[in-house]
């Protein structure tokens, strides 16, 4: 039975979390997103997967890889989730997130 609730991470999101973040640093941000960015938002409650994927997209985006910025996307998304998906230019359209992928993997695993 395939899960339809936003409280979990999709593979789409795992790859980038691998794409942006080291080794060590993955199952925080893995914890971050599904506590605090995802159907926990406000209006998102009862929320689908593909809601809570594109707002973990964009706090990704712009995290830009560092621990600090996507604690700060984050506490962008739980004031006001659509600042966040204008900031990074997925707020006009509910699929260009999908269009995202960071280009390179963490400089530890190059």
């Amino acid at each position: 039975m395939a899960m339809t609730t936003g409280n979990h991470l999709t593979p789409g999101t795992k790859i980038r979390i691998e794409r942006l973040f080291d080794e060590e640093e993955r199952a925080k941000v893995e914890q971050l997103l599904i506590e605090r960015c995802g159907v926990t938002l406000p209006m998102m409650e009862g929320g689908d997967v593909a809601g809570s994927e594109r707002l973990r997209f964009a706090a990704l985006k712009l995290s830009h890889g560092q621990m600090a910025l996507l604690e700060k996307a984050v506490k962008q998304a739980e004031t006001d989730w659509r600042d966040l998906l204008m900031m990074v230019g997925f707020g006009h359209d509910t699929g260009v997130h999908l269009t995202w992928m960071p280009c390179d993997p963490p400089s530890s695993e190059r």
